[in-house]
């Protein structure tokens, strides 16, 4: 009698320790499928998000260059602005408005003073950052006539960003973040960026331009931890 309620106990502890088992690997299943179904949903919102701010940063630019191609910034253009902006630590809402009051997204724009494409760049300033980056392809502008017989590397709009993000971020570097006075020392001798020019409203424009581009554009990466100088361009370009 004592052998047969042994057996009985354990064939109810096996039974009930196999059903605790089964009841613990559906949970750990339904945990699983809810996380992952909530991560897929997650991402296809975010990929959603993307997709609307790529086609705002497309019309935005064919609003201000009515004249803009598919060539220039057509396919993942409005992505890879987005990214090398963020790379540098600086908002692509600034990168924007710095591009609109530089060439006004021409990317054969040319300055009086020789500057060329999106953001108006110096050939010997673009010189020194090709050096920096170790760019054997890169092609300087080419002199003939009264201006340029050809506008070299500097007229792809890729190119011409990517250079001009390299010589801003020196600029933010030199001069503590970004600030008006980072982004005067883009625009005239650095040595001057501190100087205040009644007439000079650049800085000013840009950051009157960025505020616009933040409300219409907004950022897509609200969940990530928000980077240090973004923080500073905001507080510095219009406010806390």
């Amino acid at each position: 009698m004592g052998t047969l309620r042994f057996d009985l106990w354990k064939r109810r502890l096996v039974v009930g320790g196999a059903a605790a088992f089964i009841v613990f690997a559906l949970g750990w299943n339904f945990g699983g499928t809810f996380m992952a179904r909530r991560e897929h949903v997650h991402s296809v919102a975010l990929r959603a998000a993307q997709r609307e701010r790529d086609a705002k940063i497309t019309a935005w630019i064919v609003k201000i260059n009515p004249r803009a191609t598919i060539r220039d910034f057509g396919g993942d253009f409005p992505d890879f602005l987005v990214r090398v902006a963020e790379a540098k630590g600086i908002r692509f809402q600034l990168l924007m408005a710095l591009i609109e009051k530089e060439s006004a997204w021409d990317p054969e724009a040319t300055g009086a003073k020789g500057e060329v494409g999106l953001m108006q760049m110096l050939p010997a300033t673009a010189k020194l950052v090709a050096q920096r980056l170790g760019d054997k392809e890169f092609e300087p502008p080419v002199v003939g006539g009264r201006g340029y017989a050809r506008l070299g590397s500097l007229a792809r709009p890729r190119t011409a960003i990517s250079y001009g993000l390299e010589y801003l971020d020196w600029k933010q570097r030199e001069f503590d973040g970004m600030s008006p006075v980072a982004l005067r020392a883009y625009n005239r001798n650095p040595r001057r960026a501190r100087e205040s020019w009644p007439n000079d409203r650049y800085a000013e424009e840009i950051a009157m331009t960025y505020v616009t581009l933040t409300h219409a554009i907004p950022s897509t990466e609200r969940a990530q931890p928000d980077h240090p100088t973004h923080r500073i361009q905001r507080r510095r370009l219009h406010g806390p």
